[in-house]
């Protein structure tokens, strides 16, 4: 896999909202799920690979995330209502704009 991330300055503000949303957001719904999936005792066999994808970093620790998780909570707690505002109201619209984003980064289709 090709690296096509590039260093650019930032004022520590937007690094701190834009981490929220591409990093440590990425970080909670995973554990977040992973936690719920446990409680309800979900047999190993029947969680597919999309699900195994999503919940990877779920196995980081909290030793490592606990204090970017405290540090940046405001803006995750942003992050985190911005996406329920489109869980909310999904539509195809969502869809759309979604697979074009992926197609753009070049990331494969799903199926």
């Amino acid at each position: 896999m090709v690296s096509r991330a590039q260093g650019q300055a930032a004022e520590p503000a937007e690094h701190d909202a834009d981490m929220a949303l591409k990093s440590h957001l990425p970080q909670v719904l995973s554990t977040a799920l992973a936690s719920l999936v446990a409680q309800k005792r979900v047999d190993p066999i029947f969680i597919g690979a999309g699900l195994k994808t999503f919940l990877r970093l779920a196995s980081s620790s909290y030793e490592v995330w606990g204090s970017v998780l405290d540090a940046n909570a405001r803006n995750i707690g942003e992050a985190e209502k911005d996406l329920l505002r489109v869980i909310n109201s999904m539509t195809g619209a969502d869809f759309d704009r979604a697979r074009r984003f992926m197609a753009e980064s070049g990331e494969p289709p799903a199926r």
